[in-house]
């Protein structure tokens, strides 16, 4: 048996002062995969096909996800970074002179291919804190994220 692959977060696109690559504290324990197809049974003209067909190929795939934090027995790495690595990534840049997040690459398995998102971004984020220490800082919180497929 191998070493524990982490899951990787990677950018594509370079932003100032943000790591270009992340690997999870722990991988998720479960993640949602979304395909969605659109049929139809009828044409343009609403006219009433033979067979249904599909009208518009295939739609962006999405990956829903929860990541767990867990700083209860670290003691250099602290939950503000990641928050502060998430808010960045999330957040409008100015990336060929369009203000948007950055296009990002999810990477897990050992080779890398087993789940992989190559051109993706975070739609989506939920952050809950679960457990604090006497000063409130926090130790332990999940971020749930929904990740879309984009060109």
């Amino acid at each position: 048996m191998g070493t524990l692959a982490k899951m990787k977060i990677k950018l594509k696109e370079s932003v100032s002062g943000v790591a270009t690559e992340k690997e999870v504290l722990y991988n998720p324990a479960k993640m949602t995969y979304t395909k969605t197809i659109p049929w139809t049974g009828k044409d343009k003209e609403n006219k009433v096909l033979p067979s249904i067909y599909n009208t518009a190929g295939r739609e962006n795939r999405e990956l829903d996800m929860e990541l767990y934090f867990d700083y209860t027995m670290e003691s250099e790495k602290k939950f503000i970074d990641d928050f502060k690595y998430f808010e960045a990534i999330t957040s409008e840049h100015d990336i060929s002179g369009e203000k948007r997040p950055p296009k990002l690459m999810i990477l897990w398995g050992e080779n890398s291919s087993d789940i992989h998102f190559s051109t993706c971004v975070i739609t989506s984020m939920t952050w809950t804190y679960e457990l604090f220490d006497k000063k409130g800082n926090i130790l332990r919180a999940t971020l749930g994220m929904k990740i879309q497929e984009t060109a």
